[in-house]
């Protein structure tokens, strides 16, 4: 059991706002089960679990699943609070960081991690932590990529072969000290400048984003043949 005198490592968000139109299910895909538990479960899990968990974590959900939220958030007895997510991820992660901005806190570590990318492990949560208290600046966790990248036509053909040196796949978390993450998505947001990640907000704001690489099972659950191979990963 965390002793409650252990420092978090880190505050996070973790966006859950979508309702997985790729996976192709009826229910959103954060609510699918496997083994007693749905894929929100396993993700929170893997967060709060370490010997220094992540907290507090804010939780931006559709509005359809805060009226009624599912019953496992009141078992985890951990520091979490569920919000109204936005239209977009980038507007999602903007309300979190205003939710953890209102806390109060003293300008902690603050990390974004998809709410479907259940595999992320406690090494690879404290190495980007440490980056980003080491640097003050910004960290993405990533992959280094190992297939050889084609370019396609549009035709369906190759155009060429592209030179995957200094190429990464970027995973979460993601992030930076809270202040800095905030202003950034504040700015990106304003500007109405779009992205997909928050690495590239960071980008965008003018702050370094360190590489971090982890362990490239930190797979994200979007396609039907991504929840397969992560239920036969957990048995």
């Amino acid at each position: 059991m965390v002793s409650s005198e252990t420092k978090p490592l880190a505050c996070a968000v973790v966006p859950a706002g979508g309702v997985g139109t790729r996976m192709g299910e009826g229910n959103p895909k954060q609510l699918m089960e496997h083994q007693g538990k749905t894929l929100l479960e396993w993700t929170l899990s893997a967060l709060c679990g370490n010997a220094a968990p992540i907290s507090p974590i804010v939780i931006p959900l559709p509005a359809s699943i805060l009226e009624n939220p599912p019953s496992f958030f009141k078992t985890l007895k951990k520091d979490i609070h569920l919000i109204e997510g936005g239209a977009t991820r980038q507007e999602s992660v903007l309300l979190g960081l205003k939710a953890l901005n209102a806390m109060g806190l003293d300008n902690p570590v603050c990390l974004v991690h998809d709410a479907a990318r259940p595999m992320i492990n406690d090494e690879d949560l404290r190495s980007i932590t440490q980056k980003i208290e080491e640097t003050k600046e910004g960290a993405c966790l990533v992959s280094p990529v190992r297939d050889t990248l084609k370019r396609g036509k549009t035709k369906g053909t190759i155009e060429n072969t592209v030179d995957r040196s200094n190429l990464w796949h970027a995973l979460t978390p993601q992030g930076s000290h809270l202040n800095l993450l905030l202003e950034a998505s504040e700015k990106a947001w304003s500007d109405a400048h779009p992205v997909t990640d928050d690495a590239s907000i960071l980008e965008y704001y003018g702050s370094p984003v360190h590489l971090v690489e982890g362990d490239p099972l930190n797979m994200k659950v979007t396609h039907p043949r991504d929840w397969k191979l992560f239920t036969r990963l957990m048995g």
